[in-house]
């Protein structure tokens, strides 16, 4: 379960003998790497946000400045808005599949222990 969770979805269903990891390490795979872009271009923004801070002489400015932004992302940020977004999507749809499957292997080890 650990292996799925937190590591790439589908490397625990690999270890515990499951054929359907492989599709979830390619969802998984298929989705991280635009999620990847889009989340450096995020810090790349926090980082210019981060700079302009001083500039803004109170917390509503502030406010009111990462609000436009936030309405602008789709328009401003392009390709790597319409790219990162289904990539994203992509690695969760990923994560949870995997999820099922930690769920699915637990279940199935309890039931072949033998209770003492």
């Amino acid at each position: 379960m650990m292996a799925n969770q937190f590591t790439l979805p589908g490397v625990g269903s690999l270890a515990a003998g499951r054929r359907v990891g492989y599709a979830q390490v390619a969802l998984g795979l298929i989705g991280v790497v635009p999620m990847l872009a889009f989340s450096i271009r995020v810090l790349i923004a926090a980082y210019h946000v981060r700079q302009t801070v001083g500039s803004f002489g109170a917390l509503d400015e502030l406010t009111d400045y990462v609000q436009r932004g936030m309405r602008e992302i789709p328009n401003t940020w392009g390709l790597y808005f319409w790219v990162g977004l289904p990539g994203t999507v992509l690695f969760i749809i990923a994560w949870l599949w995997a999820l099922a499957s930690s769920i699915s292997i637990l279940l199935e080890s309890r039931k072949e222990t033998p209770r003492s």
